[in-house]
């Protein structure tokens, strides 16, 4: 929603943060904010340390790389098994580019997303036995693939499994497991995701061959499936797309010289935003609704005529993607508005033609339409439902399902995203079970969505020497999003439609009039001349001209009183005269440093109170008065 009263003031933190960083104010205490208190870690945090080795924090890295050398050694051919995602297909494309550079020969092998399913199964093992192949290399997969190892153990084949997802090692039967799981708890590489774990592994086995000629590709590869895969930007993540997304605008990488040229990327430079929306969703189209084998090959291909057309390919499928998805998006929306039946606590739509490659992303934004956690099931043609739901933060969609699994075929996910199958006549009954344990989480929602914005700020600060610091605190994304910055008493001086859709405001505080963008604004919501925002800054390039804008999360209208709530208790906050006034319900208030009494009175200093000094510093942060 473009609009929301809902806030949630960010919580007081010091008059001086950071005081020996020599950074900007409003950033200085973002970073407080977010738990760096002292100097010496807000610095590790902008310039990480180097990363410790990473064969003494996986305990089977060494093992697992003695065979690959082996394998390079004796020219056996070994099979890259991957996965449809933009991680899987990355991973698989980077280690495939690896082991090539060093000489052995290596082949792909991703399950087809509507025929096979996810993950390494049978069917595959069989296949690549009768293709002699006895080593196989698993990348974001394999820790539940019980049956096919079994399968492998059988017919003497090694696997070694790269993996990120929910682990069970009593279960698991491989030659070498690379999964953040079993290094030490403090590592920083336990939130890698499948790409990072097969970067890790192809820098090792280059380091033992003395070659580094496919290393800064594993490195692009490594930054576009982890921001694709929304792992955390933090540890070894943080680091590694520190050092190297600077270069990838220059990549040697064909494929990704096409994709970027296609995405009409033109700054020089590419930062995870571009990755996030411009680049990672052409790959994600291709293991939605094509063959997966399209990105792997475009991703190792060394012939630019041959990348281009590739990535005219994706290109293609991204454009039938998104018609599929806006075909499905407006067919839930009209049985959403047509009958508010459908209009439950938690949202589940059922229909058996629905494209089941695209499901997820309609259950994304549904769930953002409607602030609700949300359900999208189409028939898998083996008589079953398959479902890929989505839940906002207050409520864990998987724990919910655990809850139910009596009512399921099987299920999978994490807390904001998961998928089950499950009979067509069990979907109603789940469906009221789900609807009462999104009752008892209804607080927890309701926070969870609520604007919350981390230091004010007002526009004669907003730069391009303030935009330089804040860069400092890139990459953004998952684990380390975008400052939200707020801003009260905005004048709204001219307002627009961009191409149907795009709201585009000329704001003016302070004297000062800065641009702002809303990409998904409420059209039936009227802004009115003065205004409070929620907005992340960003660098438009438009006509070879850099200009900051403010790409607006929220707007309210502004008004010169406030109301806050303390302990259950309503405070009116307004400034009078520059001087500060806080008023309760009684009619007592506190002006400048005294409280006054309702009959006129004079209490003692209002300094001398905690909950009073406490109460003064959240009425001056509504108001702006403090960052």
């Amino acid at each position: 929603m473009l609009h929301s009263n809902n806030w949630t003031l960010p919580i007081y933190v010091s008059e001086k943060p950071l005081k020996d960083l020599d950074f900007p104010k409003a950033i200085k205490v973002v970073l407080a904010r977010r738990g760096l208190n002292d100097v010496s870690s807000a610095l590790e945090f902008l310039d990480p340390p180097s990363l410790p080795d990473p064969k003494d924090h996986f305990p089977d890295l060494l093992k697992a790389v003695k065979r690959l050398k082996e394998a390079c050694i004796k020219n056996q051919k070994i099979a890259i098994c991957g996965d449809y995602d933009a991680d899987g297909m990355t991973s698989t494309a980077l280690l495939m580019t690896t082991l090539n550079s060093l000489g052995a020969i290596s082949i792909s092998s991703i399950p087809n997303r509507l025929q096979d399913g996810y993950g390494l199964n049978k069917k595959m093992i069989k296949e690549l036995n009768e293709q002699n192949i006895k080593l196989i290399v698993t990348v974001d997969n394999g820790v539940s693939a019980y049956e096919a190892l079994e399968e492998a153990n059988r017919l003497k084949i090694d696997v070694i499994i790269t993996d990120h997802h929910l682990l069970d090692l009593e279960k698991l039967s491989s030659f070498a497991l690379i999964h953040p799981d079993t290094t030490p708890i403090n590592s920083p590489y336990r939130q890698l995701a499948g790409v990072g774990l097969a970067y890790v592994l192809a820098e090792c086995i280059s380091n033992q061959f003395n070659n580094y000629i496919a290393s800064q590709i594993a490195a692009d590869l490594f930054c576009i499936g982890t921001v694709a895969d929304m792992a955390p930007l933090i540890g070894a993540n943080r680091y590694l797309i520190k050092k190297n997304i600077s270069k990838m605008y220059s990549t040697k990488n064909k494929g990704l010289q096409s994709l970027i040229r296609l995405s009409g990327i033109t700054k020089g430079f590419i930062t995870t935003e571009d990755i996030g929306f411009s680049i990672s969703p052409k790959l994600n189209a291709v293991g939605r609704i094509g063959d997966p084998d399209i990105i792997v090959n475009l991703l190792t291909e060394t012939n630019e005529g041959k990348a281009i057309e590739l990535a005219k390919q994706c290109e293609n499928t991204n454009k039938n993607r998104r018609e599929i998805c806006e075909g499905i998006e407006a067919e839930a929306i009209a049985l959403l508005e047509c009958d508010t039946e459908y209009i439950q606590p938690f949202l589940l739509l059922a229909q058996s033609h629905w494209h089941q490659g695209v499901i997820g992303i309609i259950a994304s934004r549904l769930m953002e339409r409607y602030k609700r956690p949300t359900a999208i099931l189409t028939a898998d043609g083996n008589g079953l439902f398959r479902a890929s739901a989505r839940s906002p933060d207050g409520f864990n969609i998987y724990d919910a399902l655990e809850a139910n699994a009596h009512l399921l075929e099987k299920f999978g996910g994490h807390a904001s995203a998961a998928g089950f199958t499950i009979k067509p006549h069990n979907i109603t009954f789940l469906q009221d079970l789900l609807n009462k344990s999104v009752e008892k989480s209804k607080d927890s929602i309701i926070n969870s969505l609520s604007i919350k914005p981390e230091s004010h700020i007002t526009f004669e600060n907003i730069n391009a020497g303030f935009w330089k610091y804040l860069t400092k605190l890139e990459p953004f994304g998952i684990g380390n999003p975008r400052p939200l910055f707020w801003t009260r008493r905005c004048e709204v001086i001219s307002k627009k439609i961009l191409k149907g859709k795009y709201l585009k405001l000329l704001l003016k505080n302070n004297e000062v009039t800065i641009t702002a963008i809303q990409w998904k604004p409420d059209l039936n919501f009227t802004i009115p001349k003065y205004i409070d925002i929620a907005f992340y800054l960003s660098m438009s390039y438009w006509n070879n001209k850099e200009e900051i804008q403010l790409e607006l999360k929220a707007i309210k209208s502004f008004q010169e009183k406030v109301n806050i709530y303390k302990q259950k208790r309503k405070y009116i906050c307004y400034t009078k005269a520059q001087e500060l006034i806080i008023e309760n319900e009684k009619g007592e208030m506190i002006k400048g440093n005294k409280i006054i009494l309702s009959n006129g009175g004079i209490r003692k200093s209002a300094s001398t109170n905690k909950y009073i000094q406490d109460l003064i510093y959240d009425a001056k942060i509504s108001l702006g008065l403090i960052h």
